[in-house]
């Protein structure tokens, strides 16, 4: 379920995490921070803050510093006089006893009310621990985001909560997460990746369950073999990645005239196929570190290779990675070196 609102934890999600900030200027945003809040904005999504602010209580500064920190960061995101339509401030140290110190469920508990709203509903989005056992002690969502100064995986699992919240580097791909674009975008561009987007693709995609199918090649010129076997791999799994090979690698594969079709214009026609959920071009040869950092949980190859025949650097990165490896059955009679030989045959 899409969350109809978010609350979001303030130093080291949104704005950088200066220890026990009181000073206007020292407030600076996170990349990417406005722009993930106008998408969840843009998205319905209720935007709420809920900060926890110790130095209050012990005495480092007062409740209006933390007003004017406040004041600043909306300067900052530009969304106009009030874009969060609360925000709960616990001023108190944490032994002492509070009504809204984070993890108490009090401020989200409130808000489900006010605003009718089911636990599903809620999310609450952080850099610590205490903002995930926030959203497990209210029964909402939750979703880290591990840019701030702690190890927020480390301090998940010396909670127990490892595995229970997904987690991500940026809030631009926690907001991806929570508001996903439709796959089925009517511009095909949308689907034309660089490998640094696509890991949030695929984190993304791990978090929801998903099972992703990556495959590679040249697809100079696109035949009946290739949509085959596009259509069976996306058939195992669902997504499909298309690693589209470079121009570099293409000649360095194929040799002098090749390709006959540049590498963004070879993506943009995987991207138009209905098999195909994402592409993006590697510069190649091989494949071996782009399978690496994205570990899928599938990688196909067309019949005519084997285990032993597949690239020894590709075979040991999908080894590592325990990818299960499927060959699929090679369509006879299609290939774009086949076809091209003919076109030159009959001067085409």
């Amino acid at each position: 379920m899409r969350p109809a609102a978010l609350i979001f934890d303030r130093d080291g999600t949104l704005i950088e995490h200066v220890p026990y900030l009181s000073e206007p200027g020292q407030v600076r945003l996170l990349p990417g921070v406005r722009e993930a809040l106008q998408a969840a904005q843009a998205a319905g999504a209720r935007l709420f803050l809920h900060s926890n602010q110790s130095g209050v209580g012990r005495g480092y500064f007062d409740l209006a510093a933390v007003d004017a920190c406040n004041r600043r960061l909306i300067e900052l995101l530009d969304m106009g006089p009030q874009p969060f339509e609360r925000i709960c401030i616990a001023p108190e140290v944490p032994d002492e006893p509070s009504a809204y110190r984070k993890p108490s469920a009090l401020f989200a508990r409130e808000i489900m009310h006010d605003f009718a709203l089911q636990p599903g509903q809620l999310c609450y989005l952080g850099d610590r621990g205490s903002d995930l056992a926030t959203a497990q002690a209210a029964g909402t969502g939750g979703v880290g985001i591990a840019s701030g100064l702690d190890d927020l995986r480390a301090e998940l699992r010396a909670l127990g909560l490892a595995g229970s919240f997904p987690v991500f580097d940026s809030i631009g791909a926690a907001i991806r997460y929570l508001f996903p674009p439709p796959m089925n975008h009517p511009d095909p561009s949308t689907r034309i990746f660089s490998l640094a987007a696509l890991l949030d693709f695929r984190v993304q995609a791990a978090a929801q369950g998903r099972r992703v199918v990556l495959t590679n090649g040249c697809f100079d010129l696109l035949h009946r073999g290739h949509l085959t076997y596009l259509q069976q791999s996306a058939a195992l799994g669902d997504l499909l990645i298309v690693a589209v090979n470079s121009d570099a690698s293409v000649r360095a594969l194929k040799g002098a005239g090749r390709p006959l079709n540049s590498e963004q214009d070879r993506a943009y026609a995987l991207a138009c196929l209905r098999s195909v959920d994402a592409t993006f071009i590697f510069p190649g040869p091989r494949l071996a570190g782009e399978i690496a950092a994205l570990k899928p949980d599938i990688y196909t190859k067309a019949g005519d290779y084997s285990l032993d025949t597949l690239d020894a650097s590709e075979r040991a990165a999908l080894l590592a990675a325990d990818v299960e490896i499927r060959f699929l059955p090679f369509v006879d009679g299609h290939s774009t070196t086949a076809h091209v030989e003919r076109l030159r045959d009959t001067g085409g």
